[in-house]
């Protein structure tokens, strides 16, 4: 039942709040798919104990990790606003999502 209900809200939540034009995501080895993700261009990481900044402007993706066909890895690409990121780590969390922590692509 649980399991349930979390799917639930991170579908309405993905479907709410993702990027109207979807996401490309690029795998390593040059195939894509198009997915809904939600974008922070200047998410700020802070420390839950000490609640201190950790980590500032630092664009985040967050995906449901269903959507793709094989787990994210660091070197992964995306396209979001016709903007390219690569993916410089992933935050998976107990319930289906991912944070994808980008760095623009040069």
């Amino acid at each position: 039942m649980w399991n349930t209900l979390v799917n639930g809200m991170n579908q309405v939540c993905k479907n709410t709040f993702s990027e109207r034009e979807g996401v490309t995501y690029k795998y390593r080895d040059g195939s894509s798919i198009l997915i809904k993700g939600i974008f922070d261009k200047n998410y700020l990481s802070v420390d839950p104990d000490s609640g201190a900044t950790i980590s500032a402007n630092t664009p985040v993706l967050g995906i449901v990790g269903s959507d793709l066909s094989r787990a994210p890895q660091e070197g992964d690409g995306v396209i979001i606003r016709s903007v390219e990121y690569l993916v410089m780590e992933q935050q998976p969390d107990s319930e289906g999502m991912i944070k994808l922590v980008l760095r623009e692509k040069s």
